[in-house]
């Protein structure tokens, strides 16, 4: 092993002890920067990759971490730590989804709620405003004979 493969070697390491590390004591995002520096120098690291995964998740960012693991899988296809944390990825996806769903569904019933009581709120004064329009108030009811009517009274 040549000097810069060993110094590789020993950085990776160290950087994925202190992820480790950062990791047992809830640090999670010093842990992603110590796999971070480990992916700088092996993209393909299992261990960086699964660690960084499981500090998105733990971040709940969980589409990252999906792909960590996934990418974890692609290089090991028998890893069954990864292949359970996809499947715990892919299980908050669904609730996430679902929960929006029901957000959405929940926040256009209201407007649509909203918007019918505006409309019948609206058709009932314009209603209103229509019956009462060509009626003879009483004060118009009892007036007098004018002199038009007099002077017509086929009319």
């Amino acid at each position: 092993m040549t000097v810069d493969g060993e110094a590789k070697s020993l950085n990776t390491a160290i950087h994925l002890n202190k992820a480790l590390c950062h990791q047992k004591l809830n640090n999670h995002d010093e842990t992603r920067h110590s796999c971070d520096e480990v992916l700088k120098i092996d993209d393909k690291n299992v261990k960086a990759l699964y660690r960084r995964g499981q500090a998105n998740l733990s971040l709940g960012e969980v589409d990252k971490a999906l792909a960590d693991f996934q990418l974890c899988n692609d290089i090991e296809p028998d890893n069954k730590a990864a292949i359970n944390q996809i499947t715990i990825c892919k299980q908050k996806l669904k609730e996430y989804h679902e929960q929006e769903k029901k957000r959405y569904k929940n926040m256009f019933t209201k407007f649509a709620n909203k918007e019918k009581a505006k409309d019948e709120e609206l058709l009932n004064s314009e209603f209103s405003k229509a019956k009462s329009f060509g009626e003879w108030k009483d004060e118009e009811r009892s007036h007098s004979i004018t002199k038009f009517e007099e002077e017509n009274p086929n009319l």
